[in-house]
């Protein structure tokens, strides 16, 4: 199974200037954005002000974009410390408006406020665990109020949702050289035999589902301490398992770990403080960072055959397949008792010992 991944849209920069002319009586500067899905614009207005133009890709259909605008307007509704998009309708009211482009193709698009400050990517974390758990409480927040909100378009098909990464196993023959490629396969077949049987009893809300680097914004306080201060793009939006979210945001942020493990131990920390996670979903997190790990793989190269000259579709490449190859190395047992013991929590029960069934078989 192949996702249906088409290219983001392609409209010109004075495409661009004359939609938000026409549509928002906008003028002034426009930069345009990376991005693997959709196209995204900076706009500096004339006198100042500052704004996101997202044009959707066509595979984003309007009731996923409807339902991203509904949750932006819940959550900006929340007392939190950090700060998320709004939507700024049209000179009409129109949240989501319809646009064409030179050759005659019409997408969806939208404008959003401008979050100012840095990314997370840009920030060295290895000495930085403070801000590592403030992330985890942030999502962890953010996924509490999320428990609380129905929405029937996040029950939706999506090829980032980790629930569904065994239907994409045939892209593992797009990974080269071969050992990567057995690398993965390895960690697909960990998430079937552990993680796979387990899904009916987690718990299933709806989630971000994208806390990569790129995604958060932080800024130092005037006391020179770092923060998070602002989360952007809810396109991966989904209702999923809950257990998925800190595994998401694990996957990209110690991807340059030299230890991995320690390096996870403060978001899940932060996260569990908020919002806890059960002995199960702390069982399974090992497997479910590895999945995510694979699912970034082979997406990426997937997009890299279908688009080679892209070099966004890879940018994470690197550090994922490094991380990888670290995770391998640590038993996920030990992976599990070290989580529980940074929560406060004992060694997990498993039953009689191997030395403790030697010692009864002596007896």
């Amino acid at each position: 199974m192949r996702p249906n991944i088409f290219p983001p849209p392609t409209f010109s920069l004075d495409e661009v200037k004359g939609i938000l002319q026409r549509e928002f009586d906008l003028s002034g500067e426009i930069e345009p954005l990376p991005g693997d899905i959709g196209q995204n614009f900076h706009v500096t207005a004339s006198d100042g002000q500052e704004f996101l133009f997202k044009i959707a890709n066509p595979g984003e259909d309007r009731f996923s974009l409807e339902a991203q605008n509904k949750v932006l307007a819940y959550l900006n509704q929340k007392d939190f410390a950090f700060q998320l998009p709004q939507i700024i309708p049209n000179q009409k009211g129109a949240e989501i408006i319809e646009v064409r482009d030179h050759r005659g193709h019409h997408h969806l698009a939208r404008l959003f406020t401008w979050l100012k400050g840095e990314f997370l990517a840009d920030v060295n974390l290895e000495d930085k665990p403070d801000l590592l758990e403030d992330l985890g409480r942030v999502l962890g927040q953010l996924d509490r109020a999320l428990a609380e909100l129905t929405l029937p378009q996040a029950r939706r098909y999506w090829h980032w949702d980790l629930q569904n990464l065994l239907d994409w196993q045939e892209l593992t023959a797009y990974i080269s050289p071969f050992p990567r490629k057995r690398l993965v396969e390895y960690f697909l077949l960990q998430f079937e035999t552990e993680v796979v049987p387990e899904l009916a009893h987690l718990r299933r809300s709806l989630i971000y589902n994208d806390a990569n680097d790129y995604n958060i914004l932080v800024a130092k306080t005037p006391e020179g301490r770092w923060q998070i201060t602002g989360l952007i793009d809810f396109g991966d939006m989904v209702e999923s398992y809950l257990l998925f979210e800190p595994a998401v945001a694990l996957a990209y942020t110690i991807s340059s770990a030299e230890n991995p493990l320690e390096a996870a131990l403060p978001l899940l920390k932060g996260y569990n403080s908020v919002f806890p996670l059960s002995e199960k979903e702390i069982r399974l997190l090992y497997y479910c960072l590895a999945g995510r790990l694979c699912l970034s793989l082979m997406m990426s190269a997937y997009q890299k055959h279908l688009r080679p000259e892209d070099e966004y579709v890879t940018i994470s490449e690197k550090p994922v397949w490094r991380l990888l190859q670290k995770w391998q190395t640590i038993n996920p047992l030990q992976a599990e008792d070290r989580f529980r013991a940074s929560l406060g929590l004992g060694p997990a029960s498993r039953g009689l010992s191997p030395e403790l069934i030697i010692n009864l078989r002596q007896q």
